[in-house]
């Protein structure tokens, strides 16, 4: 596949497409899913004169997907990758939370998708998954997640939808400890 020439949002969107020979009947768009093995196809409305046609790109997240058309059983010249644009993060709140793994967070922003594999990270924790945030509500635009067991001080949130992550401008801190009093023995 060619580069990525095509970034819907992630609630998808109508793709309109040129050419010559397109088929005014029969042309087919299919869109393989990065991951799988197998084809969706996308209907598609033809102009008669096979110089034009339409397709609803369906909802989706993540990135290197690939497209293709066919027209009578050959594949056109159209065969490229194509990615959901990427999550961005508007808000949050709260900004602050206990360490005891108990506050929800909302994220509130933009191609966020729908997959239930987005993963929302405050910090960095390679290979643990212990400053993964645990999803309990998605959409396009809302995230709801319950913060993890967790420490630190202006912390990266970050959002992982599909391979496509967001920029870690967004800071998340965690109460620091307080000590409230000492006793000696």
């Amino acid at each position: 596949p060619e580069e990525t020439v095509y970034t819907p949002p992630t609630q998808g969107e109508k793709l309109n497409l040129f050419g010559e020979n397109l088929g005014g009947f029969g042309g087919k768009l299919f869109l393989r899913r990065k991951g799988t093995t197998t084809d969706e196809e996308i209907a598609v409305a033809n102009t008669p004169d096979g110089l034009y046609y339409t397709a609803d790109i369906p909802t989706g997240s993540g990135a290197n997907h690939t497209l293709s058309y066919q027209v009578g059983g050959q594949n056109a010249t159209l065969v490229t990758t194509f990615s959901y644009m990427p999550p961005k993060i508007a808000s949050t709140f709260p900004e602050t939370a206990g360490t005891d793994g108990k506050t929800e967070l909302t994220i509130t922003g933009t191609n966020f998708g729908v997959d239930p594999k987005t993963v929302v990270a405050i910090g960095s924790c390679p290979d643990t998954g212990r400053c993964n945030c645990n999803v309990t509500s998605i959409t396009h635009d809302k995230i709801v997640c319950r913060v993890p067991q967790w420490q630190g001080k202006d912390l990266p949130i970050t959002i992982n939808a599909g391979g496509l992550i967001t920029d870690g401008s967004f800071l998340f801190s965690f109460t620091p400890a307080k000590v409230m009093g000492v006793e000696y023995k």
